[in-house]
């Protein structure tokens, strides 16, 4: 079968199984498999496609009918300009974590030390040491999650260390900023949420208890210990939960605490000074 004819075939399937970007995931999937590109393919549409290439690219369109995010077909999701690799032990970057990141940038320079609690696939700090130089440590309690950081670490030819810690059990020293995207799903609200997210991504990494803020609150609490005089925290919330945030900020002893939020209006990042 030619590339447009397999194409054609991949989009009817993702269509029939609800996918809702069914032609741009099946273009992507057949960019991928075959390792071309929109041009190459515009060219080339009527060339008969590779046995080979054209049995793995059902195979991976089959996959994502499942509702398998592509993110994990792919092992890959862009995130601030990199290409970063990802599998189900991590959350895959969203673009609204930018906004933490580009938070961090306003604070962050060459000398500066950096700890990301949550780290998963360490997109926020190696993307916040790629671009200031800064010294970094990465924290998670899943190995799977990890051993992730580290492929995207070696990957990036960048240093950093990791740790594998329930919050900051297993952290020693303090730090210039913290940054942190937890989970800050309600227990409650995971039942609805999109079959991709829902059935794929870890739940660890997404369940934030009865209110969402279960793991926020002892990051907050216990945060200002780490953090060297006038240092900052930054943490990633759902788009509800700035206010109350920001209280917890304020009752933890932070100043400076300011909401800030993503490119559609809503509250994405809380961030505030510990103690000076």
């Amino acid at each position: 079968m030619s590339f447009k004819s397999e194409y054609e075939k991949g989009r009817q399937v993702l269509e029939r199984a609800g996918v809702r970007e069914a032609d741009t995931d099946a273009r992507i999937l057949l960019e991928y498999v075959a390792q071309i590109d929109r041009s190459y393919y515009y060219l080339h549409m009527h060339e008969e496609m590779d046995a080979p290439d054209a049995e793995e690219y059902e195979t991976l369109i089959r996959r994502r009918a499942e509702r398998e995010p592509l993110q994990y077909v792919t092992s890959e999701a862009p995130f601030y300009g990199e290409m970063f690799y990802v599998t189900p032990d991590v959350l895959i970057p969203r673009q609204d974590t930018e906004v933490l990141v580009e938070e961090v940038l306003r604070y962050v320079n060459s000398g500066s030390t950096v700890l990301d609690m949550c780290t998963g696939s360490g997109c926020i700090l190696l993307t916040i040491i790629r671009l200031s130089h800064a010294c970094g440590t990465g924290v998670d309690l899943s190995p799977g999650a990890l051993a992730v950081f580290e492929r995207n670490r070696k990957r990036m030819g960048l240093e950093a260390a990791c740790i594998q810690s329930n919050l900051f059990e297993r952290v020693e020293g303090k730090y210039d900023l913290i940054t942190a995207n937890p989970p800050y799903i309600a227990s409650g609200e995971l039942s609805v949420l999109d079959p991709e997210v829902r059935l794929f991504e870890p739940q660890m990494a997404l369940d934030g208890g009865r209110d969402g803020l279960e793991i926020l609150r002892p990051l907050i609490r216990h945060a200002g210990e780490y953090l060297k005089p006038g240092g900052r925290l930054f943490t990633e919330i759902g788009c509800d939960q700035g206010e109350e945030t920001a209280a917890l900020f304020r009752e933890n002893g932070y100043t400076g605490v300011a909401v800030i939020k993503d490119l559609e209006g809503r509250d994405r990042v809380v961030t505030g000074c510990g103690s000076v």
